[in-house]
């Protein structure tokens, strides 16, 4: 089969007249989605298919149309690693956890899907001072927790009175926030008192990081990485300095190497094989997608040209 990856004018009966490499991407990228569901759905297993790539430029737009299909790959480049919410989030909470000087992090960690503190509330919070408040309680200064407590009871009374479309639905935001505060206490103490091995079964236990991710679509991809995430970082910890540690999540969280992306495991290695044309030599697959022929060769190049000729089609 031969793809137009080209946007079609309904009304003219025909294929636009342009049509940029992105959207065309966009659009091979879904309906290579829906081919591999509908092949897989034939009996033909993931690991016979090859999808081949002229280069790895746009190759994220392809792996997520992949995962929201629940299509299993092995890739052997991935770069959404480290920009994935999951680990976003994990990372966010070990550095608020080992520096409670941290805002940003704090911020991360009660904005995120396990605690979720609406945005309307933080004005609030801060006008009582809350960061200091919280560093306190993960100092373990006496009495810094009640003052939590009451900090997070002021500020839910003071954002229900707000005209915000859809704040009425969060209600009760409170109860996840006193929940989140007495984690990040416990998980301090943790980390101050206990074996590193100790302080990373906490870690995965205590915030049901990983329940709240498997509930999410796609809950196993979502799984590996959280599964890779605490797993280099307890090789981290064992290792390095707190500081190291620090700098190496603040600097992976901003701009993290290229790097693979978890993936749920699967005793048959039952995947959709994903790579460069150039990496495939040597090897064979029942079907091979080729991708991307919509791109030119070079920066300004024109794409390339379909048509008919003597009643076959030709590139």
């Amino acid at each position: 089969e031969y793809w137009v990856s080209a946007t079609w004018d309904a009304e003219a009966r025909a294929l636009a007249p342009q049509t940029t490499a992105q959207q065309a991407a966009q659009l091979e990228a879904r309906h290579l989605a829906h081919d591999l569901l509908h092949l897989h759905g034939k009996g033909v297993a993931w690991k016979h298919v090859g999808l081949l790539f002229r280069s790895t430029g746009d190759l994220d737009e392809y792996l997520s149309a992949l995962r929201d299909a629940a299509i299993p790959y092995t890739v052997d480049r991935d770069r959404n690693y480290y920009r994935r919410r999951e680990v976003v989030e994990a990372a966010a909470l070990v550095r608020a956890v080992l520096d409670p000087s941290d805002q940003i992090a704090q911020v991360a960690v009660l904005r995120s899907a396990w605690v979720g503190v609406p945005d309307a509330a933080w004005r609030t919070l801060w006008a009582e001072r809350f960061p200091y408040a919280l560093r306190e309680a993960l100092d373990g200064r006496a009495g810094a927790r009640e003052r939590l407590g009451e900090i997070a009871v002021a500020a839910a009374r003071a954002t229900a009175a707000l005209d915000v479309p859809g704040l009425a639905s969060l209600m009760g935001w409170e109860a996840s926030l006193l929940h989140a505060l007495a984690v990040l206490v416990a998980l301090r103490r943790s980390w101050l008192d206990e074996p590193i091995d100790r302080f990373i079964e906490k870690l995965r236990v205590l915030p049901l990081l990983e329940a709240t991710e498997a509930a999410r679509h796609p809950g196993a991809f979502r799984l590996a990485n959280l599964a890779r995430f605490f797993r280099e970082l307890s090789a981290s910890l064992e290792a390095d300095d707190v500081a190291t540690v620090l700098r190496t999540l603040r600097r992976d969280a901003s701009s993290g190497p290229e790097t693979y992306e978890g993936r749920p495991r699967d005793p048959a290695e039952d995947a959709v094989q994903v790579m460069t044309i150039h990496g495939a030599k040597g090897l064979d697959f029942e079907h091979v997608y080729v991708m991307q022929l919509h791109k030119g060769s070079g920066a300004n190049a024109p794409p390339l040209v379909h048509g008919i000729a003597a009643g076959r089609f030709e590139w």
